[in-house]
């Protein structure tokens, strides 16, 4: 019995480990999303939205595969064609990545538009990237045109 409870203890450790071995290199994809990953292309319309606090931002969202999903750090850029990129920085845990071998995603990041006059209606960088505990990282970047909706 002792034994069992051993290999049973052994098991649950192995299955723990973040130094796990991926089939793959690491996955990433850009979207946008507040509570949901839209994907993008290159020179796609993305919405402005009015942040918690009042500012303007764009939610930022990914899907992550083959990265350690406990402790994953974020960090969005939005760059303008002529102006300093505007970034947040998060931390999230994925629970339903299956220990990262499972595409996962993570949404309602906001980005905060410091000065919506230099991002909307114009081409920016809209970048992503991505790090595990391990120090595995991906990166996705696409051209964004921030634009204003109108408000339902």
């Amino acid at each position: 019995m002792l034994r069992i409870a051993g290999l049973i203890a052994v098991s649950l450790v192995a299955c723990a480990d973040p130094g796990a071995s991926y089939p793959g290199p690491p996955e990433l994809v850009l979207g946008f999303g507040e509570s949901q990953l839209v994907p993008l292309a290159d020179g796609d319309p993305v919405p402005i939205a009015m942040g918690p606090q009042g500012g303007t931002i764009v939610w930022g969202a990914a899907s992550v595969r083959y990265l350690d999903p406990e402790q994953l750090e974020l960090t969005f850029t939005i760059t303008p064609p002529q102006g300093a990129p505007s970034v947040r920085r998060a931390l999230a845990a994925l629970d339903d990545a299956d220990g990262g071998f499972a595409p996962s995603t993570t949404v309602g990041h906001p980005v905060f538009l410091p000065d919506e006059d230099e991002f909307r209606g114009r081409p920016c960088a809209w970048r992503v990237e991505a790090r595990d505990r391990d120090g595995r990282t991906a990166v996705d970047e696409k051209t964004i045109v921030p634009t204003r909706y109108a408000q339902p």
